[in-house]
């Protein structure tokens, strides 16, 4: 799998674990508190290359990372006190 692949919002969908209609809509920004997966258009073909997809996974699980930690240290905290 070359990383410069383009890949089709099916791809895209399959390799997410999600439906058509989910990937459509992440790629148009349409989810809440979600960034849109990096694409550009040409004509009606959305070009969306794997190393974009990649990349935007790696910052949404590093994201999510940084959001979960401040909950569990709160959480230590509350448990040293009791």
């Amino acid at each position: 799998m070359p990383e410069n692949e383009i890949l089709s919002i099916k791809e895209v969908a399959e390799m997410l674990g999600c439906s058509l209609s989910h990937a459509r809509n992440l790629l148009k920004g349409k989810v809440p508190n979600v960034p849109r997966i990096p694409h550009f258009r040409s004509g009606p073909v959305r070009i969306i290359r794997r190393v974009a997809v990649l990349s935007w996974l790696e910052s949404l699980k590093q994201a999510t990372a940084a959001t979960k930690r401040p909950a569990a240290k709160s959480k230590q905290k509350a448990a040293s006190k009791s």
